[in-house]
């Protein structure tokens, strides 16, 4: 699903990797 970076908590980067969250991510 995509992944709206602003609405995911910190935490989040513990389980998946910044560059795999910018793949996904998508603009407001």
């Amino acid at each position: 699903p995509p992944v709206i970076l602003d609405a995911t908590h910190i935490s989040a980067l513990e389980f998946v990797s910044l560059g795999d969250l910018k793949k996904h991510a998508v603009s407001k």
